[in-house]
């Protein structure tokens, strides 16, 4: 019994050897499986940064990235003169809008009074009812509400007065300063152009004349150019701050200045323009030469070259006796 208890506590020496000999080799496996992880991370992590070349290389191909020419934002030719005419064109157009408000103010008031001046019969012979300007009222000129008339004739007229208007009251006769009425004498507009103006005279367009120098040209304020534009190398065409509705583009020799316009809608002051029919044409400008596909008059100024198409006027150019472009 002891002998066999001993054997059961101590166990058999073959089992104790063959549990070391397992463990030996369960030692060996750990140890060696942790050497080649840590030769795997070695070799991956040195490699990856010896490849890259390190944090400073990278900042420096970054750096180098970014500093491409190509990824630069270079600003718009002309840039600068697009901005300045823009808000040129919009200086104008508000000093047209307000000038139109202005007119129409002055006829609004100007009909007004002359409804309610000469409706009803006056009191007194020689009675003078005079309107004044709606923008600032002279001191010698009284206002007052129109007063309710019970005269059935204009009674209709009366039921809803109108706000004051400045006029004399009855039996005194009030004068106005010199040069405080206005009349509605401004033209009518289509756009940014003055129908009045869209004239292609025989001398140029407006303020810009055949001949002049680019320089001029540039004080009329007129072309979508900067005073720091230098002129043309040889020729250029320039757009107008008013836009394209009477003139395309306007013509500049470096060595003759003005030497052509573009018409769009702009007509002659004979009233030749798109449209006109060939045989008009011919009545208004007898003298004239007819060439292939056009028909040149020559108006002492410059020449007016009309092309045609279908027996009519299409497109209206006029353009300088002396011209290297």
């Amino acid at each position: 019994m002891n002998t066999s208890g001993s054997k059961s506590e101590g166990g058999d020496p073959d089992d104790h050897g063959d549990r070391a000999d397992l463990g030996d080799h369960a030692s060996l496996g750990n140890s060696g499986d942790s050497g080649e992880r840590d030769d795997m991370t070695t070799r991956h992590g040195s490699g990856d940064i010896d490849d890259l070349g390190g944090i400073d290389d990278i900042d420096a191909r970054l750096q180098e990235l970014f500093a491409d020419s190509r990824l630069d934002v270079a600003p718009a030719p002309r840039a600068e003169e697009l901005i300045v005419a823009g808000a040129r064109r919009l200086r104008r157009r508000r000093a047209v809008l307000a000038g139109g408000g202005t007119t129409m103010a002055v006829v609004a008031v100007t009909a007004a009074a002359i409804v309610v001046s000469g409706s009803p019969p006056s009191d007194e012979p020689g009675e003078i009812r005079v309107a004044a300007s709606p923008g600032s009222r002279p001191a010698s000129v009284s206002v007052f509400e129109t007063p309710q008339l019970d005269l059935p004739t204009y009674s209709a007229v009366m039921e809803n007065p109108s706000p004051p208007r400045a006029t004399t009251p009855p039996g005194r006769m009030e004068t106005v300063p010199p040069g405080s009425l206005t009349s509605p004498s401004t033209p009518a507009h289509n756009g940014n152009v003055v129908i009045a103006d869209a004239v292609l005279q025989p001398d140029g367009y407006r303020a810009l004349k055949l001949g002049m120098p680019y320089g001029d040209a540039v004080a009329t304020d007129m072309l979508m150019v900067s005073g720091e534009t230098p002129p043309p190398p040889v020729c250029a065409d320039y757009e107008l701050v008013e836009g394209d509705a009477a003139v395309k583009a306007v013509t500049i020799s470096r060595q003759y200045g003005v030497v052509g316009f573009a018409a769009r809608n702009a007509v002659t002051p004979e009233g030749a323009g798109p449209g006109t029919p060939v045989d008009r044409l011919k009545t208004l400008y007898p003298n004239g030469k007819a060439e292939d596909g056009s028909y040149v008059v020559d108006n002492g100024h410059g020449l007016y070259e009309f092309s045609t198409t279908d027996g009519a006027v299409v497109a209206v150019t006029l353009r300088s006796h002396t011209s290297d472009c």
